[in-house]
């Protein structure tokens, strides 16, 4: 049967509105950022480890944005009812492709996720299995319930800054507390992406930017406590803009323009927050790597939804 070419490129189209490619950056940006505070790159022990294989780091970028792509296409899926009447123009509302289309897509990249993961090596691979059930509790759970979904989502991007960690096993103890940045950042996020249906409170925007407050200090202890703190100050400088810009506007005048633009742009500035952590366990060049992702992300995000 033939097919036209415009029919194809609507599918190319749908499927990378299904995929959501600004916030697979986001999640490679996790990984890397999670490299940079493993130490292998300051350590010649374990960058002769890194030299020695070099698909390293490609296999856990690869986990991380596939485990991404896996997650947002699972929640198109399971939210195709509700989206046929909230979000008609969607791709699966609309027909592009069907539900099972999307549920083995979905689940075809979590699978993939997993095994670039354990190409890496078994611990790497025990947490992208974490990072799966996570994804899964939360589009089958978790994204419906006001308080676990925030701190669900958390976890998950938590847990794709310790994939990129686990490429020194060892580093993984000394740094776990780290990871309570992604947490309570993503937390704060996801929240207030919920006002935008659920009612919109000055009060919970508030909550929201002390939240923001609580992510920014504590980059700065880290990097007082890593002796980074000059060469950190810039990133989270931008990043205090960034993030802090948009939610003040919100807070003015809240309305869904100014909340959606407010979780956009939280999102993507996750590249900062990552590239922020980089700084402080790494150094100025890693960080600069990362937020390289940043131009390019919100390119993407202008032809395709964050969330």
């Amino acid at each position: 049967m033939f097919i036209s070419i415009k029919t194809v490129l609507k599918k190319i189209q749908g499927f990378f509105l299904l995929l959501r490619p600004a916030n697979i950056l986001t999640a490679v940006s996790d990984v890397w950022a999670g490299f940079a505070i493993s130490g292998a790159i300051i350590s010649n022990h374990h960058v002769m480890n890194i030299l020695a294989y070099p698909g390293n780091l490609l296999f856990l970028t690869l986990s991380g944005a596939t485990l991404c792509a896996g997650s947002m296409v699972l929640g198109d899926y399971f939210d195709l009812y509700l989206d046929s009447i909230d979000h008609p123009e969607k791709p699966l509302p609309q027909g592009i492709f069907t539900g099972k289309f999307a549920a083995i897509t979905g689940f075809i990249f979590l699978f993939l996720g997993i095994f670039f993961a354990f190409l890496t090596g078994p611990v790497c691979g025990f947490i992208s299995v974490v990072i799966t059930i996570l994804s899964l509790f939360y589009n089958v759970y978790g994204r419906y319930h006001s308080l676990i979904g925030p701190i669900n989502l958390g976890l998950v991007r938590g847990a794709h800054l310790l994939l990129g960690i686990s490429l020194i096993p060892s580093a993984i103890g000394f740094n776990f507390a780290v990871i309570f940045i992604p947490i309570v950042y993503i937390a704060a996020i996801t929240s207030i992406s919920r006002f935008e249906f659920s009612g919109i409170s000055r009060l919970a925007i508030q909550l929201t930017g002390w939240l923001y407050l609580f992510v920014i200090l504590y980059l700065l202890a880290i990097a007082v406590i890593n002796h980074n703190f000059w060469k950190t100050l810039p990133f989270i400088a931008f990043l205090f803009i960034q993030i802090f810009v948009p939610i003040t506007q919100a807070f003015k005048e809240p309305n869904n323009k100014t909340l959606e633009k407010t979780v956009n742009e939280g999102f993507v500035s996750l590249i900062i927050l990552n590239a922020c952590l980089a700084v402080c366990f790494e150094g100025f060049l890693m960080g600069l790597i990362i937020i390289s992702l940043l131009p390019i992300s919100k390119l993407l995000s202008r032809y395709y939804p964050i969330i």
